[in-house]
């Protein structure tokens, strides 16, 4: 799984819409389409600001999802 498809995941299961998190996290218009795709890695700020908008959401810890989400992220796991 790559950050983009964790992303989708997070937000099926809080029953947000990637619309809405860019929205919400000021993210640009298909910012989430093409971390899906594998078209584009989030620079490290949108990164933060997409996983803490899906902190509010699902009311879980910043920090445990922060571990998550490096986890669904190639560059991490390349280490």
């Amino acid at each position: 799984m790559n950050f983009g498809k964790w992303v989708e995941c997070k937000l099926e299961t809080v029953k947000k819409s990637a619309y809405q998190l860019e929205i919400d996290a000021d993210l640009s218009k298909g910012s989430i389409y093409r971390w899906t795709a594998d078209r584009a890695n989030p620079r490290l700020d949108t990164f933060i600001k997409a996983v803490k908008k899906i902190a509010e959401y699902s009311g879980e810890s910043l920090d445990s999802l922060l571990i998550e989400a490096m986890q669904n992220t190639r560059e991490y796991n390349d280490k």
